[in-house]
């Protein structure tokens, strides 16, 4: 093992530094030249937030509030969790990962999925793929899609619950009175034309004033453990299915939007206690290329599909074009949204990395991720004067915002899926009451303790799934500009690298989870799941094939087309 002591005290600083000017390089330099050249956005085009208008889905938003929404509609858990279990190969992979993924892929990858679909009239993932593969790779895909987001509400939600809700009794009554302030700044803005910036600094007032009485009012329900977990997983999938169902306006976009402030300002002082103390790293740099976990992880595929959120995750794809392309008011916002927000997310990771790998081995011995990053962050804030105590409480309800503003799109984005897949043979699913509340009692079914937990076991297949999503939104968006006669390898080459790492990542897992299955002693439930876990492998590497052969055949046929004779 590789370590570092006190003659690299001032690396988390250095760290940091290197991080900012590689972001600043891919927004200003690669960024812009892209946005010019390729994409070639149009600021007098009208964009579909304009031209179907139905204050539902589509409406214009300014786009600092689309910012901001974009981040905190990205931004949950994975950036921080995932280098922090990334650890166990070291600080550096890790962070090298996080910095020239963003910088080479991750912006990118964002940007052009929010700017095809507002190139495509606002359509999502499945008339894209439609369009531009095939009819069979758009099934395919949404069923992907839905399988997918099911698994991170389930396992997400579930994190949200022990974690946090049922582990910090000041959390429930904080995040209560922010989703109440939230809606009530979403009135003010949207049904009263108040103006934004008086919103916010109001809304804001009022949101500190209610964290302040979640510290006040804490919330202990008394059941044993898994019926605790039971009770707050109940709550957080009603909190997904509001946002689900209530117009954009009411709940989602002011949740996410207004919610940013407290995020970022928190990761803003964690990052400013990291330049104050500069801490030394003490864990190892650099470990192995494969440490035993279960079964052996090589650092590659695994950390590229470990660490997703913060180098390029393919959820993101997923708010670009179901949510976000129907609210931008002018297409010359898309590189200050798509790619900022992105830029914006690795910036958090950062704040992980540099925060858990000046943690000592002894102080994260058997403490799970989640807890690690909360300390990382409770020390970074100590350097500027905050209480241990008070740090963990706050670091533990900004962690639960970062995910809880994630997990209610997941469900809206399921909601379209399932109106997308049944809503032709199924009317009643077209229905977004119906719709929204299967994946809630599928979740609740498949992820609570009192049914075995089963997608606890599924849960390492993730990772895996997200970082092949990635690669099927670049390669939509180089079927796009092979379609529309422009450059197609800037995306097409991230696309082919996204796709391989996720299919050898995918038969490594599939095969430690069949020796997990079949292993001497091993329960029914354990058994079951990871046997579940292996058939849904198999099933998403012969997705990826039939894809990948489709995609073959719609690339020679764009390749052979004429060129469009309207500029798009």
């Amino acid at each position: 093992m590789l370590y570092v002591g006190e003659n690299t005290k001032m690396l988390s600083v250095v760290a940091l530094i290197a991080g900012f000017a590689a972001f600043a390089f891919a927004y200003w330099g690669y960024g812009r030249w892209f946005d010019r050249n390729i994409l070639e956005s149009n600021p007098k085009k009208t964009t579909p937030a304009r031209m179907y208008m139905d204050g539902i889905e589509f409406f214009p938003s300014n786009k600092y509030v689309m910012l901001g929404f974009q981040w905190k509609s990205i931004a949950a858990l994975g950036p921080i969790i995932g280098p922090t279990v990334a650890m166990k190969w070291g600080w550096l992979p890790g962070l090298l990962w996080v910095i020239f993924g963003n910088t080479l892929i991750g912006w990118l990858h964002d940007y052009v999925g929010l700017m095809v679909s507002v190139k495509s009239e606002g359509a999502s993932f499945g008339p894209l793929v439609y369009e531009l593969i095939s009819k069979r790779a758009r099934l395919l895909l949404l069923s992907f899609i839905s399988f997918y987001l099911l698994l991170a509400i389930g396992s997400y939600g579930m994190t949200v619950a022990v974690t946090y809700l049922a582990g910090f009794a000041q959390a429930p009554v904080a995040i209560l009175a922010i989703c109440i302030v939230s809606m009530f700044a979403g009135i003010l803005t949207f049904k009263y034309k108040t103006p934004i910036t008086y919103t916010t600094v109001l809304a804001m007032i009022l949101m500190v004033v209610g964290v302040w009485v979640g510290f006040m009012i804490p919330v202990s329900v008394p059941f044993d453990p898994w019926l605790k977990a039971d009770f707050w997983y109940f709550w957080v999938l009603v909190f997904c299915y509001l946002g689900a169902v209530t117009p954009v306006w009411l709940f989602l976009q002011p949740v996410n939007y207004l919610s940013f402030y407290l995020v970022y300002g928190t990761v803003i002082a964690v990052l400013v206690g990291v330049l104050v103390g500069a801490p030394t790293f003490n864990l190892p740099a650099y470990t192995t290329l494969a440490p035993i976990g279960m079964g052996i992880d090589p650092i590659w595929p695994i950390m590229f599909v470990t660490i997703a959120c913060g180098a390029v995750s393919g959820w993101h794809s997923l708010v670009g074009s179901a949510v976000s392309s129907k609210q931008l008011d002018n297409e010359a916002d898309g590189l200050f949204v798509g790619g900022g927000a992105m830029l914006l997310e690795g910036v958090l990771s950062l704040a992980a990395i540099s925060t858990v790998a000046a943690l000592t081995p002894a102080a994260i011995a058997g403490k799970a991720a989640p807890i690690q990053l909360i300390m990382g962050w409770s020390n970074s804030l100590g350097y500027l004067g905050v209480g241990f105590d008070f740090a963990m409480i706050l670091c533990a309800i900004i962690v639960s915002l970062l995910a809880l503003s994630v997990l209610h799109l997941n469900v809206r984005v399921i909601r379209f899926c399932l109106a997308e897949l049944f809503g032709e043979r199924i009317p009643i699913i077209k229905n977004m009451y119906v719709a929204a509340a299967i994946p809630c009692l599928l979740a609740w079914l498949l992820s609570a303790p009192r049914f075995g937990g089963i997608f606890i076991y599924v849960w390492t297949l993730w990772g895996g799934m997200n970082q092949l999503l990635a690669g099927l939104n670049l390669l939509i968006a180089t079927m796009w500009c092979v379609k529309m006669k422009k450059p197609s390898y800037f995306t097409g080459v991230p696309s082919a690298f996204m796709i391989g790492t996720t299919i050898v990542a995918l038969i490594l897992t599939m095969n430690a989870t069949y020796i997990a299955a079949t292993k001497p002693g091993v329960t029914f439930i354990a058994a079951f799941s990871n046997w579940l876990a292996v058939s849904i492998a198999l099933l998403v590497l012969i997705l990826s094939v039939v894809l990948i052969n489709d995609a073959i055949k719609a690339y020679r046929k764009w390749k052979a087309a004429p060129a469009p004779t309207v500029a798009s």
